[in-house]
């Protein structure tokens, strides 16, 4: 590394090229805490060691949990946004709504999730959840999985999977023959870390990321089936008579304040007697 160093200040200094000291840092990932120590720069300057690179807005750090920590950090700040504009516009057609979350704050969360491998950081599945449950206005006790197919939305892992597996096919197509990134990309392949083998397993399963989108619906779908009772799980039971085959709502069109009021009955989160009256365990004849 600090050849690697001298040939680039020599690089600098024959093109005439100023480096700003203060962004220039390196990290230690797997060394020991003498590898951590100030490298030797430009006459009396030396190179700090960081704890952490940002690189266009994507973090590189000595573990994944810190860079996916990190990451939420610095996108929470776009959840905050989304919540204000819903306060502001809280009779905005919910189709309006679910494009504003997709375009606006769902893309944020995502940003550089092709490399985040096979952990999702945590908390970003139960932001995503609270945020679809923001726009349609219910309650956060209504349950995901209703939530979801009313919303026509998808768990976020599927979303993550799906950008991970375009990415990882587009770069194995950009690799030429018999260059040193393929060779190199092959030896790889053939003794793979859990980081990679995750990526393989991707490549291997799917055929597109079409067929991750149909297993994340038919996945969602499959529990709200399970729980088709009427006694042990109601609010599954009285859903499925609403929506039997299951399809987004068909009110995300309507204006505001009536889409609203549907969507709140349709998902069971109103404040009609039949559902407030369970919460004090009155039985289902006086309910009315």
């Amino acid at each position: 590394m600090v050849k690697k160093i001298k040939v680039l200040l020599a690089y600098c200094k024959l093109n005439e090229i100023v480096i700003q000291l203060n962004k220039c840092k390196f990290i230690v990932i797997g060394g020991t805490e003498m590898d951590k120590e100030p490298i030797p720069f430009q006459r009396e300057k030396e190179l700090q060691v960081s704890d952490s690179l940002d690189i266009l807005g994507a973090f590189i750090s000595e573990n994944v949990s810190n860079d996916h920590e990190q990451h939420m950090k610095k996108r929470y700040k776009n959840v905050i946004k989304f919540l204000n504009y819903l306060k502001n516009n809280k009779y905005a057609p919910l189709v309006v709504k679910l494009k504003v979350l997709k375009a606006c704050v769902v893309s944020t969360l995502l940003y550089s999730c092709e490399a985040f491998g096979k952990k999702i950081p945590e908390g970003l599945e139960g932001i995503y959840v609270k945020l679809i449950k923001a726009a349609l206005n219910v309650r956060s006790s209504t349950p995901n999985n209703i939530v979801m197919i009313e919303a026509g939305m998808l768990p976020i892992k599927y979303l993550i999977w799906s950008r991970q597996l375009n990415y990882f096919r587009t770069f194995k197509k950009s690799l030429k023959e018999n260059s040193v990134r393929k060779n190199l990309f092959e030896e790889l392949i053939e003794r793979p870390t859990p980081f990679l083998k995750h990526y393989i397993d991707l490549d291997t399963k799917y055929e597109s990321a079409k067929k991750i989108y149909e297993e994340g619906i038919n996945v969602v779908k499959e529990n709200i089936i399970k729980k088709n009772n009427e006694d042990s799980n109601y609010k599954f039971w009285i859903y499925m008579r609403m929506n039997p085959c299951l399809k987004p709502s068909p009110f995300l069109m309507m204006p505001g304040s009536i889409a609203l009021g549907c969507i709140k009955f349709r998902v069971g989160s109103h404040n009609l007697p039949i559902e407030k009256g369970r919460w004090y365990r009155k039985p289902r004849d006086e309910r009315l």
